[in-house]
């Protein structure tokens, strides 16, 4: 990519963060979907606190921990930084 020319470079980085933002949005809606029709099945759904939430991430950090050692570190690096823009 550093190679092409700026005009080519600029419209595929845009291309791609206007991807990315279409696939969040249809993700949420997915989730939403996929949420509903759990519901409407009878499941209960426990929505979790801040305080719940950060401690089941400190339970389970161990595990994401080996886990994230399966994978290569410049993903791994890649993957922290768009947990970190969003």
């Amino acid at each position: 990519m550093e190679g092409w020319p700026d005009e080519t470079r600029s419209a595929v980085e845009k291309a791609v963060a206007e991807a990315t933002r279409a696939q969040r949005r249809f993700a949420e809606e997915d989730d939403d979907i996929c949420r509903r029709a759990l519901v409407q099945d009878g499941v209960e759904i426990i929505d979790l606190s801040d305080a719940e939430r950060a401690r089941f991430a400190a339970v389970c950090r161990q595990e994401v921990d080996t886990t994230r050692k399966a994978f290569d570190a410049e993903l791994i690096s890649l993957f922290d930084k768009e947990l970190d823009a969003a």
